[in-house]
């Protein structure tokens, strides 16, 4: 039977894309005709790896993030990383530090561990043997966004086991665009132009020639221009480039927790995590269960909160307040992007005539809890645990906000990030307050 965790992290990625990000640095296969070289746009590069192949073993950090805008909306999201590299050794290791939850994985040489942290699964693999086969993750398709961070821009080259030879096909189509500041430094900035891609290389303009950020613009598969001037960016910023003599053998020592599931396949496991089971056949041609909500009782359900207490939806129901509930996680970055809009329309109205929650799927405390302290949001959020709240109002992706009017019924229900959210949302609290229906409309 279908669940409505089954196609949750799927289907938010659906309601603002978030594609793959493909490798930057890498070796094009039909690069576009090119002008004359620019030779100081080719030196940076060259210097660049030259610098970089000269480091047998070596250690850096880095973020990798995407920035994604649109008619006024802005949402940017990263994951924070520590790598280590041996190249004498074959040992490598991206260990993810905080941020969006995001894969690591260590080759130690005697095998290689892959961590997916939500939900909490990791496989045993024999070591990489080279760079390309530590970075190579596979065709994955639920669990795919949990390891993008293995694609980002410019992390071939700073792993790979020959960035000169990886470099050298690029050096013809490269421009210099002058010196900016990366991070507080003075870098070069060198744009390389090819057949279907655009890619903007930072390199340190003082001291070592080290990467300092790479940058490529994203394609979206909003073809039907629901958004206006949407634009998705991917970067790594890099930093703390450091050589080393040698690496303590505990930098590529990984333990996953002792929760963690051992499960032979990423993608089978996530799903199976998630309460999917990949040999159900059925469920994509399933009904929307979230489409019989409008217009009837809202399904009354108690949760606790994340600070302390419990919710009861009955009870609020009785208040004859309009209540707007938000079914969200703290990796969706569509929700990211909502949850400061639906706090800030519905802090504006009287608390005894609208309720805001934010309803979290399936995440820890201190998880919640970081994220609410990193944004400064002041949010009251009940925790769906195990998805049976999700369950009860059809949730297939996030995020999801339902409007229940005075009468307790649901009036509205939109799933993903409406582009026009702020004057939306209160378009239709007025409504409510005012007594006049939304079922039935075109606002469900």
């Amino acid at each position: 039977m279908r669940t409505p965790a089954a196609i949750l992290i799927a289907a938010s990625l659906a309601t603002l894309p978030i594609l793959p990000v493909h490798a930057v640095l890498p070796r094009p296969t039909a690069p576009a005709p090119a002008p004359a070289t620019d030779e100081r746009a080719a030196e940076i590069l060259r210097r660049a790896a030259e610098h970089l192949a000269g480091m047998n073993a070596y250690t850096f950090t880095f973020r990798a993030g995407r920035t994604t805008s649109a008619e006024g909306l802005f949402s940017e999201y990263y994951s924070e990383y520590a790598a280590a590299i041996d190249r004498r050794t074959g040992r490598r290791a991206l260990i993810f530090q905080s941020g969006m939850p995001s894969v690591s994985r260590v080759s130690n040489g005697e095998q290689m561990t892959t961590y997916l942290p939500t939900p909490s699964i990791y496989t045993l693999d024999e070591p990489a043997q080279d760079s390309d086969e530590f970075l190579d993750v596979g065709p994955l398709t639920f669990a795919e966004y949990l390891v993008a961070a293995m694609q980002t821009p410019g992390l071939r080259t700073a792993v790979s086991d020959d960035p000169v030879a990886l470099t050298e096909p690029l050096l013809e189509h490269a421009a210099y665009a002058g010196i900016e500041e990366v991070n507080g430094r003075r870098a070069h900035r060198v744009t390389v132009t090819l057949d279907d891609q655009t890619i903007d290389i930072w390199v340190a303009a003082d001291g070592d020639p080290v990467l300092l950020q790479t940058q490529v613009p994203l394609p979206s598969d909003d073809d039907d221009g629901f958004w206006k001037d949407y634009k998705i960016v991917g970067w790594t910023r890099f930093a703390d480039w450091k050589r080393e003599d040698a690496i303590p053998a505990d930098r590529f020592a990984f333990t996953p927790p002792a929760d963690a599931a051992r499960v032979d396949d990423l993608d089978r496991g996530f799903m199976a995590a998630m309460g999917m089971d990949w040999d159900d056949d059925d469920w994509e041609e399933e009904e929307d269960p979230a489409v019989d909500l409008v217009g009837n009782p809202a399904p009354t359900f108690t949760l606790e909160l994340l600070d302390g207490g419990t919710f009861d939806l009955a009870e609020l129901i009785k208040q004859e307040k309009v209540i707007v509930l938000d079914f969200w996680a703290t990796w969706c970055p569509p929700c990211r992007a909502g949850l400061p809009i639906l706090a800030e329309v519905t802090s504006a109205y009287d608390p005894e005539k609208v309720a805001f929650y934010a309803i979290n799927l399936r995440e820890a405390g201190p998880t919640i809890e970081k994220f609410l302290q990193t944004t400064k949001l002041d949010l009251k959020v009940p925790l769906d645990t195990d998805g049976k709240v999700a369950e009860m109002y059809g949730v297939t992706g996030i995020p999801q906000t339902v409007l229940i009017g005075k009468d307790g019924s649901v009036q509205a229900l939109h799933v993903g990030l409406l582009p026009n959210l702020r004057d939306r949302l209160k378009e239709e609290i007025d409504a409510l307050l005012e007594g006049k229906p939304l079922a039935g409309t075109d606002h469900e």
